[in-house]
């Protein structure tokens, strides 16, 4: 368990104990998950990214891994790959070089978006630009 810190109705900032992201998953269809800090380090993945990824998967969620690169999209699937992250546990990539959001996220509820990165005080996870939690690392 881990301390998360969840964004109330009235934008005031509140703490719980927090068992991984199986308790959000319920509430979104797409997972927007930055690669560099979240799901790796640069050098191999993080300890639980790639169950999280996979048990999204299993849940049916569709999961998009973001980077801030200029790698075209084989480059970063090569680049997952080589860090054990199989195309098997996401839908898509997206990086600074390919832009704009995936065909399928046009057509989900902006509701039902979960944008989880890296930030300075731990990970994030926001919803259409509001911050639903903040949590120490990746897993299930």
């Amino acid at each position: 368990m881990m301390d998360m810190h969840v964004g109330n109705k009235l934008g005031k900032v509140d703490s719980y104990h927090f068992g991984g992201l199986s308790e959000l998953a319920d509430n979104y269809d797409v997972f927007l998950i930055e690669a560099l800090g979240v799901v790796h380090d640069g050098v191999a993945p993080f300890c639980g990214s790639r169950d999280c990824l996979r048990q999204l998967k299993a849940l049916g969620k569709q999961v998009v891994v973001m980077s801030e690169t200029s790698d075209d999209l084989s480059e970063m699937n090569r680049n997952l790959r080589l860090l054990g992250i199989s195309e098997d546990m996401y839908d898509d990539v997206l990086s600074t070089a390919n832009g704009a959001r995936s065909n399928f996220i046009k057509d989900i509820d902006p509701e039902r978006i979960l944008s989880i990165s890296h930030q300075p005080d731990g990970l994030s996870a926001c919803c259409k630009e509001t911050p639903q939690a903040v949590f120490d690392e990746l897993r299930w």
